[in-house]
């Protein structure tokens, strides 16, 4: 296996390649820091690993790393994007994120340069050469808890991480097509050299991780970031273990040295699958799991017969038929929910019990469901039980931490078991082939197996700092928004600024509305200095600055990652993150001053939550901008300042639309894919939202991002 380790010099990259290596991969080391990767490679064997220096910021670099491994090894199976920076005041020193009205674009534009557009070229020039050699590989990029929150980290950092993720999204649909997977793991802080310079630094990091984590009595390294998975010597509960991905787990867990009690009210299908496995590796307990007296039973037994509970996979599970929810049947609802989350809880208090007893620091693994995250995919009262799964396992990872008892979830797609078979009325192999033909990922049918493997990382050690998770297997006001903006915000009493680099256009729009009302001021978003004189400007000629609306954009033209441009990526970020950037950085430096408690209101898009809707580029950048919104929000809230997102859905604007019959092409698009029917969406109803945010009546809102879709993002329709 040909393995290409990005930042492998220190960190969580060089203990990649070494446990890569010890599993049998061939790895190229790829790095700046020349005598550290040199060295790494000779401690775990130059027939096993070699250096290559490369600096991720310069493409014919990367492009070159890529060459010479294919060259050296034949082929390319895996990307390990793991090349990154975190620029402290201090170096070495973990610190808050600072103050927002203080941000250093040049650390911003370096922070960018390696994390997002970084990752994005090595994605770009790996895919290609594992698409020219057939190779249905796998890309890995290293993204961080700041990937999903703000307030850990410093703001640029953030907002590269969050960037990163929308990349990830976007790049799996094109790449599925090919058979290439492509994933992040999002680490809490590690001592690193990224993050510690010293044994000193290291220690602090470490006890900041241990006072901060939720997950006590273990110091995260750099390893358990590197991990796979087995299993030795464990007990494990598997309900819902007589057939399906149950089934497959009791084979699959049994392989890997543990010992299984197989929960289930299918007492015939349950004693087959234990005396198949041996019945010195697995038994079977008639347990229906809405009785909690023999929830509580079961998990007696386990504990008597082996003197101790390590895992509960709990994946028992019901679903009822697919009927308008004007047609909903309570009693089924009751049933859904009855098994799958009161179920549930109540193998995982009694289980947790056990563990907290014994003193184990056990795994609660619990099946979710695609479902968990989007709607449309199952039956209504089935999507309802698997959310509210999700948000148990949420809860539960918070309260058993402590202990050092760690609750995930495993979200798989439709997977062809006796449950789904059975409640959608189909054959297995029709269950397949719908699977295979709307899954991004293709070339592969899912199966159970694949769903027990993931269960199976989760269940061993090797997934010890991992909790609370679900895993899947699975500015301008010249035209547009921006003008609509202008026009609704100024009918509502405000004065209004427009910044924009389009003149003409701008100047139109102040007329239109009054000069008394509105004004035009030329600003481009990329120029800090211009930024600021715009800001200057608008305090000048009324005295204050209440209301932010960073609504400039920019969008490239879509197009296979493959052939990523990226001077079209660069002015994509510029616009889109670092402009919002500096104009939050220099509105809110105004607010403060006067002691305005503003509001601060950025438009991202349906492409800050999910992947697809829009080209790459894009995609990560308003990822990236809904981190900073976030990371934004929390410092300068004790300014009174709150700072927001609006994301619309496909609108016409002159982002997407040249001309009129592309205005009308973009709003049949628009209503033909959307959710919500009967309504076409007008950049008046973006305004409209921005307005709610820019107002009073938002008054407690912060760090949201309002979503303007229709239920895009939430409904998957079938």
């Amino acid at each position: 296996m040909g393995f290409l380790s990005l930042g492998g010099a220190s960190g969580i990259g060089a203990e990649s390649a070494r446990l890569f290596t010890d599993h049998g991969a061939k790895v190229v080391i790829v790095d700046v820091q020349e005598e550290l990767g040199q060295n790494v490679a000779i401690s775990i064997g130059k027939d096993k690993a070699s250096f290559y220096r490369c600096d991720v910021t310069n493409e014919t670099e990367v492009e070159n790393a890529v060459k010479f491994t294919i060259e050296k090894h034949g082929k390319l199976d895996v990307l390990f994007s793991n090349a990154g920076v975190v620029l402290f005041s201090k170096p070495g020193v973990l610190e808050t994120p600072g103050s927002i009205l203080d941000l250093n674009l040049e650390r911003f534009d370096r922070t960018m340069a390696v994390n997002v557009r970084g990752a994005a070229v090595f994605i770009k020039h790996a895919a290609r050469a594992m698409v020219e050699k057939g190779t249905r590989g796998s890309i890995v990029c290293t993204t961080s808890v700041t990937s999903e929150i703000g307030g850990q980290g410093p703001h640029e950092y953030t907002t590269s991480k969050h960037g990163l993720v929308g990349l990830i999204k976007s790049v799996c649909g094109d790449l599925g097509k090919h058979g290439i997977r492509i994933n992040g793991v999002a680490p809490f802080a590690v001592a690193t050299g990224m993050t510690s310079h010293d044994e000193e630094t290291a220690k602090q990091t470490e006890e900041y991780c241990e006072a901060k984590g939720i997950l006590k009595g273990v110091v995260l390294k750099a390893r358990h970031v590197a991990e796979a998975a087995l299993l030795d010597g464990k007990i494990v509960i598997i309900t819902g273990g007589a057939s399906g991905i149950g089934a497959e787990s009791v084979r699959l867990f049994t392989e890997h040295g543990a010992r299984v009690v197989i929960v289930d009210v299918q007492d015939e299908l349950g004693q087959n699958v234990a005396v198949s496995v041996g019945e010195d590796k697995a038994s079977y307990y008639h347990c229906d799991v809405t009785n909690e007296t023999e929830v509580e039973n079961a998990v007696k037994f386990t504990v008597e017969k082996y003197g101790k509970l390590d895992v509960l996979f709990s994946n028992a599970g019901v679903i009822e038929p697919f009927v308008s929810i004007l047609d909903l049947n309570l009693n089924e609802l009751d049933r859904t929910v009855a098994v799958n989350i009161r179920g549930a809880a109540a193998f995982i208090k009694h289980a947790a019990r056990a563990m907290v007893e014994k003193g184990t620091r056990g795994s609660i693994i619990c099946t979710t469901s695609v479902a968990a995250e989007i709607s449309g995919t199952a039956p209504h009262g089935y999507t309802a039980s698997k959310h509210g799964l999700l948000g148990l396992i949420k809860s539960a990872s918070g309260g058993l931490g402590k202990y050092g008892i760690r609750v995930n979830g495993v979200a798989p797609f439709g997977v062809a078991t006796p449950l789904v078979c059975n409640g959608f009325k189909m054959e297995p192999n029709v269950v397949e082939e719908n699977t295979s033909a709307s899954a991004n990922l293709k070339g592969i049918v899912l199966k159970a197996r694949h769903v027990a493997e993931a269960a199976l990382f989760l269940a061993s050690d090797e997934s010890a700092y991992v909790s609370g998770q679900n895993l899947a297997v699975d500015g301008g006001g010249a035209s547009g928004i921006g003008a609509e903006a202008v026009r609704l915000f100024t009918d509502h009493g405000a004065k209004v600024v427009i910044v924009d680099f389009q003149e003409e256009l701008g100047q139109n729009v102040a007329v239109s509305v009054g000069k008394d009302k509105a004004c035009f001021y030329r600003c481009d978003v990329t120029n800090e200095t211009e930024v600021e004189n715009a800001v200057k400007f608008t305090v000048e000629k009324y005295g204050k600055l209440d209301v932010l609306f960073s609504n400039a954009g920019v969008m490239e033209q879509p197009g296979s990652f493959l052939d990523l441009n990226l001077e079209q990526f660069d002015r994509t970020m510029a616009v889109n993150v670092r402009g919002a950037a500096a104009f939050i950085k220099h509105a809110a430096r105004a607010m403060v001053e006067k002691g305005t408690r503003g509001s601060i209101v950025c438009t991202t898009s349906v492409a800050s939550e999910i992947g697809g809707p829009g080209p790459h580029a894009y995609t990560a950048s308003k990822h990236a901008l809904l981190g900073l919104i976030k990371s934004a929000c929390g410092g300068l809230g004790k300014y009174g300042i709150r700072v927001n997102g609006v994301a619309p859905y496909a609108v016409a604007t002159a982002i997407n639309s040249r001309d009129e019959e592309t205005m009308r092409m973009v709003e049949e698009y628009s209503t033909a894919t959307g959710i919500l029917k009967g309504v076409v969406l007008k950049a008046r109803h973006v305004a409209e939202a921005a307005l709610f945010l820019a107002s009073d009546d938002s008054a407690y809102v912060s760090g949201q991002n309002l979503a303007v879709d229709g239920g895009y993002t939430v409904v998957k329709p079938m």
